[in-house]
């Protein structure tokens, strides 16, 4: 009998392990993730830059979708790799293009933009000129990388789901944040390529 107990009570502690360290591994995924996103969208989308919390705030996005699909049944994670190289891709293309394809990205309808207030032009936009909108290409890249978002912060809603104490589930969630924190420090001081920090994102996924 007390052979019995003490394995189920092995079992549990293992069960609890497992839980608490997937809640751990996915914030530091996500933080990570989220922090290469920050820094490398508008190092190479120059257009992000008008809008700073672009980025920010659709890692928010994204990943607070994932956590309210946490109970449905289809895995959304499994798209996230091929929304981020779609993401990482058009971010690449827009530089590689970036002296011809400038002419082509109004910003603020103004043909010296220096300072720009967006919402306040006056003169009539030239219609005989093909022009994206700057508002639209930053939504293009919004929309995409909250969408790369929702698989990760899907797997951070099951964690916390899983997790009995909610006290509990939060502090391992905070501890794995900061934990991505250090580790992106630790990337920047060491200069690690940007090259790295995706891949080392797609490992983490991958597991």
């Amino acid at each position: 009998m007390d052979t019995l107990s003490s394995t189920k009570n092995h079992s549990a502690q293992s069960f609890s392990f497992r839980d608490a360290f997937e809640l751990f591994w996915i914030s530091v995924t996500i933080l990570f993730l989220e922090l290469a996103a920050i820094r490398w969208f508008p190092a190479h989308v120059l257009y992000l830059t008008f809008f700073t919390n672009v980025v920010l705030l659709a890692s928010f996005l994204g990943m607070s979708v994932g956590c309210l699909t946490a109970s449905q049944q289809r895995n959304y994670l499994r798209w996230t790799p091929l929304l981020l190289v779609v993401a990482l891709g058009a971010a690449l293309a827009v530089e590689i293009s970036r002296t011809s394809f400038i002419r082509f990205v109004d910003v603020g309808n103004q043909s010296s933009p220096q300072q720009i207030y967006f919402g306040t032009e006056y003169h009539t936009q030239d219609l005989s000129r093909y022009a994206i909108p700057v508002e639209v290409l930053c939504g293009f890249f919004f929309l995409v990388i909250a969408l790369a978002f929702i698989g990760p912060g899907q797997e951070l809603g099951r964690a916390l789901k899983r997790w009995p104490s909610r006290l509990q589930a939060y502090t391992i969630n905070i501890s794995g944040s900061i934990t991505g924190i250090v580790l992106f420090a630790a990337c920047s001081w060491l200069e690690v390529r940007a090259f790295w920090w995706f891949i080392l994102v797609a490992l983490a996924l991958a597991y």
